[in-house]
């Protein structure tokens, strides 16, 4: 899914406590990226949702599967709900039929 389709889906779920974070790892060097590096990393692929310090790689690696990029979608108490691919679908399935 495209940071376009990910912001569109914040959008329409947000008022249901949905929210979408994108977790930056860094460069080749493993230099942890500072303010700058993710905003000029948003920017880049038109992430308007938050977008954190992802120092290790301690989310991906307790959330991914091996490839980048990588979605999970967690419900209440960080639960895993899915892990992969997720669209709209997905999400409703978990929020309700709260699509516009």
């Amino acid at each position: 899914m495209t940071a376009g389709g990910l912001n569109q889906m914040y959008q329409t779920y947000k008022d249901k406590n949905f929210i979408i974070i994108a977790a930056y790892s860094g460069d080749f060097d493993y230099e942890l990226p500072d303010a700058d590096d993710l905003m000029d990393w948003a920017r880049e692929f038109g992430i308007t949702t938050p977008v954190i310090q992802d120092e290790g790689s301690r989310l991906y690696w307790r959330y991914g599967t091996g490839t980048t990029p990588q979605m999970a979608l967690l419900g209440p108490g960080m639960e895993v709900l899915e892990v992969g691919f997720l669209d709209e679908d997905v999400v409703e399935e978990y929020l309700g039929d709260g699509a516009e």
